[in-house]
This record gives C-alpha cells, sequence and structure tokens, in this order.
C-alpha cells in the first residue's frame, strides 16, 4: 500500500462528506447500449429508437448502412491514463491539501503538498465522476456518440460503416488536453470483441440475435489456483479469502447462470472469524467453482425477441410446521398450475442448518426452483418474468445469494438450472392478494381449475429438488 493512496487509516476520509451523488455507467449500461445497438434498425431499412418516456424516434437508414455488414456493431474502451494525476487542485483549496509523511531516512515527519486528485481520497472520486460525466455528455450529445462511462473507461459502440467518424472521440479529448492509454503501441482499435470494465463484451453473434459478456483471460484460472490453496491449508490467511470473494464475486455475474452462492457463503464465514477449519460440506461448495468455471457459458443478451415473456407466480406457505410451495405459468393460451408439501425432513433440515425455528425464504424460493424443474420444457431459451411474494426471496433471487445458508443452497440450484436452460428471468415482487400461486401452496385448486388452469400432478414432482 502506498501512503498516499490510504487516506482512511489516519481519517482523512472522515473529515469531510459529501451530499451529492454521481452516476457512472458500468456492464449493464454497456450491454443495454449495445443491445439498442443492434435492435435501431429493421431489415427494411426503417430505424425505430423508443424513448424511456415512450416516444419513438423513427427513420430511415442512410443508403451507406442498408448493408448488414456496415452496421454490425463494434467497439472499444479509451481508457485516460494516470486519469486523476490528470485532474489538477484549484490553488484555492492548496491549504486543505498539506499531507505528512514520515521519512524513513531522516526520521522525522516531512511535509506535502498534493497537486492532482488523489487516488484514495473519497472525495477525489466525486471530484473526478464530475469531470468524467462531463466529458461522456459531450461526446455523447455533441459529438453523437454512442458512449458509456465509468470513472476513467470509456467503451464506445459504432457501426461498421463509420469507425472513421468514431475516432472523433480520441481527437475532442486530445484537443482538451486529456492523454488516453496506449493499447499495443497505439489508441485502442475497434473490434467485434473487446475488453472494459473487467470484462470482455463479444459482438461477434450480434448477426445470431445473441451478444455475450465474457471474463477477462486468466480469471478462471486465477480462481481456481487460489481455491485449491484455500482448500489445502486447513487455516487460508485473510488476504486469500478476500482475494476469492472478490473474484468469485465478479466472475459469477459474467457467467450464464449465477450460481455458485453456497461458496459465497462459506468464504463470508470464514472472513468473519479468527480461525476457522473447512467442513466437508464447505469444502464442496468451494471445490464446485473449478468444476462449473470449465463448463460455464458467458452471459448472454438476447436481442430482437418478440415473442412475449413466459410469466411465473409462486408462492410458498409455513402454516403450523406444514410447509407448501405452489406456482403457476401463463403463456399464450398455456395455464399450468402445481402444488405440494415439502416433506418434514427438509423442513427439519433447514431449520436446523440455519438455527430458526420459523421458516421465511426457503419456502418462497424452493417454488422458483421447482417451477424451472418442472416446466424445463416450457421456458427454455425464453425470455422469463417471476414473480414472488416475499421481499427477501426476491432479493436473494436476484442477487443470486443469500445471507443464510439453506437459502443460498436453493439459489445456487436456480441459477445452475437457469444455466442449462439458457432461459433469461427477471424476478419481480407481486402482492399477495395478486398472487394466484397462493392457493396451490395451500391445497386449494377450485378457482384454478375454473379459470382452465392444467394441474401437473404432485407426483410428477418426484423428489423436490432441494432433498437430493
Amino acid at each position: 500500500m502506498r501512503p498516499i493512496d490510504d487516506f482512511s487509516e489516519f481519517g482523512h476520509n472522515g473529515s469531510s462528506a459529501t451530499n451529492d451523488q454521481i452516476t457512472l455507467g458500468g456492464v449493464d449500461e454497456v450491454c443495454s447500449l449495445m443491445k439498442a445497438w443492434t435492435e435501431a434498425a429493421s431489415e427494411d431499412g426503417r430505424v425505430k429508437v423508443t424513448l424511456s418516456s415512450g416516444e419513438a424516434l423513427e427513420g430511415t437508414l442512410a443508403k451507406g448502412f442498408r448493408n448488414k455488414g456496415q452496421r454490425r456493431p463494434v467497439g472499444r474502451a479509451l481508457d485516460l491514463k494516470r486519469a486523476y494525476k490528470q485532474v489538477p487542485i484549484a490553488p484555492s483549496m492548496e491549504r486543505l491539501c498539506i499531507v505528512a509523511l514520515w521519512h524513513p531516512t531522516l526520521k522525522a515527519a516531512r511535509f506535502y503538498v498534493l497537486r492532482a486528485l488523489p487516488f484514495g481520497a473519497r472525495n477525489a472520486v466525486f471530484a473526478f465522476g464530475l469531470v468524467a460525466n462531463m466529458l461522456a455528455e459531450v461526446l455523447a450529445f455533441h459529438l453523437s456518440l454512442a458512449m458509456s462511462q465509468y470513472v476513467d473507461d470509456f467503451p464506445q459502440i459504432e457501426p461498421e460503416g463509420s469507425i472513421e467518424s468514431g475516432t472523433a472521440a480520441e481527437e475532442l479529448l486530445a484537443l482538451l488536453g486529456w492523454e488516453i492509454k496506449a493499447v499495443d503501441g497505439g489508441i485502442p482499435r475497434f473490434s467485434s470483441s473487446f475488453t472494459a470494465l473487467g470484462v470482455v463484451f463479444d459482438m461477434t453473434s450480434a448477426d445470431q440475435e445473441e451478444l455475450r459478456v465474457k471474463d477477462k483471460p486468466g480469471r478462471k484460472e486465477k480462481i481456481s489456483k487460489l481455491i485449491g490453496e484455500i482448500v489445502e491449508d486447513s487455516t487460508p490467511k485473510k488476504e486469500l479469502l478476500t482475494s476469492l470473494r472478490g473474484l468469485v464475486g465478479y466472475t459469477r455475474a459474467q457467467c450464464f447462470g449465477r450460481c455458485g452462492a453456497a461458496a459465497l457463503h462459506v468464504l463470508g464465514r470464514m472472513l468473519a472469524t479468527t480461525e476457522h477449519r473447512l467442513t466437508t460440506e464447505e469444502r464442496e461448495a468451494l471445490e464446485f467453482w473449478p468444476r462449473y468455471l470449465a463448463t460455464a457459458v458467458p452471459r448472454t443478451i438476447a436481442t430482437n425477441s418478440s415473442e412475449p415473456p413466459v410469466v411465473i407466480f409462486t408462492d410458498g406457505a409455513d402454516d403450523d410446521d406444514v410447509v407448501g410451495i405452489g406456482a403457476v405459468l401463463l403463456h399464450g393460451p398455456k395455464k399450468y398450475a402445481l402444488g405440494g408439501r415439502v416433506s418434514a425432513r427438509q423442513v427439519k433440515a433447514w431449520k436446523e442448518e440455519g438455527g430458526k425455528e420459523k421458516l421465511i425464504h426457503q419456502p418462497e424460493l424452493l417454488p422458483a426452483l421447482v417451477a424451472l424443474r418442472v416446466w424445463g420444457r416450457e421456458v427454455a431459451k425464453k425470455q422469463l418474468l417471476i414473480f414472488v411474494d416475499n421481499d427477501g426471496a426476491r432479493g436473494a433471487l436476484i442477487k443470486g445469494s443469500s445471507g443464510s445458508l439453506p437459502s443460498a443452497k436453493i439459489v445456487h440450484k436456480f441459477w445452475a438450472r437457469v444455466g442449462e436452460l439458457g432461459c433469461f428471468p427477471w424476478v419481480d415482487r407481486v402482492h399477495t392478494a395478486s398472487n394466484p400461486a397462493d392457493d396451490p401452496s395451500r391445497g386449494r385448486w377450485d378457482e384454478l381449475r375454473r379459470l382452465g388452469f392444467r394441474r401437473t400432478p404432485v407426483a410428477d414432482l418426484g423428489k423436490l429438488p432441494s432433498e437430493r
């Protein structure tokens, strides 16, 4: 750690506050930009972009872009060189920018004036973020460039036919005095696959209406190596555990199916104790990752999908120690429903493992997993809306993790199933009064039959997935 970078150890970051916030783009924003770009133009030469207000902007493709190859998306990332050092501190603020460092040879303190934004200062992040936001606004609105911005990274998307005009970005930055980090000895070039924000954005399959986000080369190998070191050491160092948790947390977000929640739970528990010896189950949770990464496919984004999504409602009920689950599926004319009771053995295991007498999340999480297991053929490769009526379950499914180990196991299996099916789930909350899955979770079927739902027999469920 360079002392100049640590502005928390001696209280610098605690000496001031910022009430405002800055907006930063990220991986999702770049994905949205890629998706919008590939969907804007149709084969008949029309362009249509729908704004967040609902207003639709329409036009006609220029002749040069009628060729599909000319409008094929490519991208790159411009990274500012020594970004913070390119932003000087106002002379009027010099009195607040004096730092003292201990000189190891002179055995005395020496005082220095900061001339540029220090990397480890909290308010420097805010100050630089405002400058970076300004640059992004200029590039996007004054040069009409499809740009995103995350701190000092500026991902850019262009159609292949207008790459030359896209170079206006570095020309403007140079005009304003900003230095761009060189890649292979020069300014980054446009490509159908480019690296930014710690991931690889892959648009090589845009013609097949798919975009992909992959991990940077070497990250998977690093995770496997760290896990091997941790498993072999009876009391692994905190540095290894912290590094692994950060790598796993970021990596799983880029894989299709955000499973591996149990491993994150184990790492969190190990970091919370001074000395923790791995159990057999915890070891298995960690060793899952090298196997998973060997076959995990990239995060995939479907484009130009006109088919309506499959809608699934789920519910869990815990009435007097009788735990039931229910789910209904709606897709066009198809109406299916399922319901059943969770075995007493499984309920007991949940309570013992979670250390709680009252079950809250597990009965709400399980039906989402069962629905994917039972109706896999109906949801494979499709957009999927899943409505749950519990905020805790909703949050766990979205994050792909949970602080409760039994819940983390269910969430892990849910996302593993998503990866198997290649479906695209969106999870949200529905009020209990508006949840049609409330009835089958309690064994009530009359209203669903009246509405034309076809019941999936409980016998077809076999053992509940959490018991496998």
